[in-house]
């Protein structure tokens, strides 16, 4: 698999323009793009055709940009290049999930990037892996709720409206500390993501 795009490719796929002038600059160390606020079309009448078509690694994209535009700039790659990085980086994921479905997941799209199995297999496999984790997260959200219902209903002795207003608060705060879990559990997912994807960067560049 090859790691490698280039600028033009990139462009051709709109990418923001903070995150396109980042990349240049750290590319061409061109001032005109450091915190260029232009939109990507001014940005790239600014380059060279050789800039244009310079050679760009995904390990170059990570390092200037980091994740979320390493994981943005997969469109650059043939998409089941694509789907294979994809594999890799859900792996760690899925293991010890309690859908045999969810869990082979990775390796059902290793075997459809090698022509083992057809779209449509793949596509079987991958409505049952859906179905299976929606099951699992309403299940968990509805346990959830019951536990939080149930524990406001036992600590409110006085009346049903105090009963009421707890319950609220008790919704309140747990929304509140769901979002900042959220955002923990989406920045550590982040710091996996790119691990997975310096190793995957170093398998590739060895093969």
């Amino acid at each position: 698999m090859n790691l490698t795009t280039t600028i033009k490719t990139i462009y051709s796929h709109a990418p923001c323009r903070e995150g396109f002038a980042k990349l240049l600059f750290s590319i061409t160390r061109d001032p005109f793009f450091e915190n260029c606020g232009l939109i990507i079309t001014e940005q790239y009448s600014h380059l060279t055709e050789e800039q244009r078509n310079q050679p760009v690694t995904l390990l170059q994209i990570l390092n200037s940009n980091g994740p979320k535009d390493a994981y943005w700039a997969l469109r650059c790659w043939p998409y089941s290049d694509y789907c294979l990085l994809n594999a890799d980086v859900i792996s760690d994921c899925v293991t010890g999930h309690g859908c045999a479905a969810v869990r082979n997941m990775p390796e059902t799209i290793r075997l459809w990037h090698r022509g083992a199995i057809s779209d449509a297999d793949l596509e079987v496999e991958a409505e049952a892996a859906r179905a299976a984790a929606r099951s699992a997260w309403v299940t968990a959200e509805a346990t959830a709720a019951v536990a939080k219902a149930v524990a406001a209903a036992e600590t409110v002795e006085t009346s049903w409206a105090e009963a009421a207003r707890a319950a609220a608060r008790s919704a309140w705060m747990t929304a509140a500390s769901a979002a900042a879990r959220a955002a923990e559990v989406e920045a550590e997912a982040w710091d996996r993501n790119e691990r997975l994807m310096r190793e995957f960067c170093a398998e590739t560049e060895t093969k």
